[in-house]
């Protein structure tokens, strides 16, 4: 971090040879001060990451911070992403990327599309009306497998005694006298 910076920190110091360091937030000009701990990791061929660790306990603190850093580490290595993607945002960016293919896609005869505007409604009717409120700002790393079993019963219930159940639908084959 540089020395500009350090001025919003306290309690500034570093672990693991300075590949971790561990402080608290202060806001320069306010009287706020943050008791929870941060780490800034330093991942060989990475950006810094800055992670809060949600705790005033110093101990606690360096614990959480090496064992992220070690995730950290491993996850490099793997080629794995070190950013975490919010669920949100993703789903947001395959509907774009859907609607973009489908759109380039309309000048052709409907049998050679593969991106067709009926499978857009579709797949944005089920991302807007079950996943993104289900998996909400969960990051695709939180997810879990429980949590996609825990979705799929959400999902068996949701007409009948979940969300779905709240609302009256008239089909229209029914006329009313």
């Amino acid at each position: 971090m540089s020395d500009g910076k350090l001025k919003s920190f306290r309690d500034l110091y570093s672990i693991r040879q300075g590949r971790i360091q561990l402080y608290r937030r202060t806001f320069q000009g306010t009287q706020y001060q943050s008791d929870s701990w941060y780490a800034y990791f330093k991942i060989p061929g990475e950006k810094p990451i800055r992670r809060s660790l949600k705790t005033s306990d110093k101990l606690e603190a360096e614990s959480l911070a090496e064992t992220q850093y070690f995730e950290l580490v491993q996850k490099s290595k793997r080629g794995i992403s070190l950013k975490s993607k919010q669920f949100i945002p993703v789903a947001n960016a395959y509907l774009r990327d859907f609607e973009d293919k489908v759109s380039r896609e309309l000048p052709l005869p409907r049998h050679q599309r593969r991106y067709k505007p009926e499978k857009l409604k579709n797949n944005k009717l089920i991302a807007e009306k079950y996943l993104i409120p289900f998996f909400g700002e969960k990051s695709l790393q939180e997810i879990t497998d429980f949590d996609v079993e825990s979705y799929k019963e959400w999902r068996r219930n949701y007409w009948i005694t979940g969300e779905g159940s709240k609302f009256t639908r008239k089909l229209p084959h029914m006329r009313h006298r």
